[in-house]
């Protein structure tokens, strides 16, 4: 049995504007200082940190690798350690003569090293794509794409290792460590307690009690920080995830849901195909009528519209998405020329009016798609628009 606590050690201090201007610093709550003090000692407590000689190693290593892929040193770098909080815990259990254990793993931050150079590179691919370009404009703008593609592809393959490998990373050292008390970062303690039943099978780690430290106010330099007795997960950290392990299964397998035939899939992004990606499930059709799911990396949405003649027009609206997703019903008017499937969508109090590209398929890769819609776009583009405008 674990005993688990979520923290937040430290976060960014922002303006008005959003942008960052320091750094937050955050202590523990008394009510946790109390529960570690009144521990047994000896009490096996795992931290959600890397020891200092190993994270110097993953430094050096960091350092190492952009050398040798002809990188400044300056090109990437770990900021400098909040270290406040970590050494409050720290001090406390020691005064309890706890036996403190670091549960991060060297050896996933290298893998994280790994990719976060070769975004690097990537992006310097992109940058050059964009300045010099090559012989022919068609050409030049499909290598734009494919190397925007590497960029998206690059990021993602980082978020992985540092929100999903790094999470299991954390489960194996619980477990293999004998860990009784473990304090990480509540973005991975929310999902755990959500998942919990599962870790149980998988890891063999049961959670007999949680409890989590929330800042305040993360607008002052130092927030107070409020301590909560088996808190609700978090919602959106929840979906969130899932949207992730949606993109990297779509990146991986070029499907996003595994387990059911779309009718179409589609991009509703033209410039980072993968982004936009989506897949259209058709629950009931009747007549020129039809409605289902559809699918894609920033959730799942329900669309009701109709199919005649060449017209398509659909009325979307997210059911379960990540925050950044619109709230408000999408109207999507499209028309077909051949396979192709064109159009434009447009949130109901928005102004924008982005273009869309969608098969009747159960799989095409993004940037196939991309050239399906490069090679037809604008066919009947006024008329679309002009609908858009009529349904406002």
């Amino acid at each position: 049995m674990v005993t688990l606590y979520g923290i937040v050690s430290g976060a960014s201090l922002v303006n008005a504007l959003g942008n960052s201007v320091g750094t937050v610093r955050i202590t523990p709550s008394i009510e946790l200082r109390n529960e570690l003090l009144q521990l047994p000692s000896g009490t096996r407590i795992g931290l959600g940190i890397t020891g200092k000689p190993e994270w110097a190693e993953v430094e050096e290593d960091l350092q190492q690798r952009l050398h040798e892929a002809h990188l400044s040193p300056d090109a990437a770098s770990y900021p400098a350690s909040n270290s406040t909080y970590w050494t409050a815990v720290e001090q406390i259990c020691c005064q309890r003569e706890h036996q403190v254990v670091p549960l991060e793993s060297k050896d996933v931050w290298k893998v994280y090293n790994n990719a976060l150079v070769h975004l690097l590179q990537c992006r310097d691919r992109y940058r050059e794509e964009v300045e010099f370009g090559s012989e022919g404009l068609e050409d030049n703008d499909q290598k734009i794409i494919v190397t925007q593609e590497d960029v998206y592809a690059a990021e993602i393959a980082m978020r992985k290792i540092y929100e999903l490998d790094r999470d299991e990373a954390l489960l194996t050292s619980i477990a293999k460590q004998n860990i009784d008390v473990a304090i990480v970062g509540v973005g991975h303690t929310a999902f755990w307690m959500y998942d919990s039943e599962a870790i149980a099978s998988r890891n063999g780690i049961t959670f007999d009690s949680y409890c989590a430290e929330e800042p305040v106010n993360s607008f002052r330099a130092h927030p107070p920080v409020r301590f909560v007795r088996n808190p609700h997960p978090d919602a959106s950290a929840i979906i969130g995830r899932d949207c992730l392990e949606r993109t990297v299964r779509l990146l991986s397998t070029g499907r996003i849901i595994q387990d059911k035939t779309p009718t179409f899939v589609g991009i509703w992004d033209t410039v980072t195909p993968s982004r936009g990606y989506f897949e259209v499930f058709v629950g009931e059709e009747k007549d020129t009528r039809l409605s289902g799911t559809i699918e894609d990396c920033l959730g799942s949405a329900e669309f009701a519209g109709t199919l005649q003649g060449d017209a398509f027009e659909f009325t979307k609206k997210y059911t379960r998405a990540v925050p950044t997703a619109i709230k408000e019903p999408i109207f999507y008017v499209a028309r077909i020329n051949n396979k192709a499937i064109n159009g434009r969508y447009q949130a109901r109090d928005g102004l924008a009016m982005p273009q869309f590209y969608m098969e009747r398929a159960d799989k095409i890769s993004p940037t196939d798609l991309w050239k399906g819609f490069v090679c037809t776009q604008g066919h009947k583009d006024d008329e679309i628009v002009s609908q858009i405008i009529a349904n406002r």
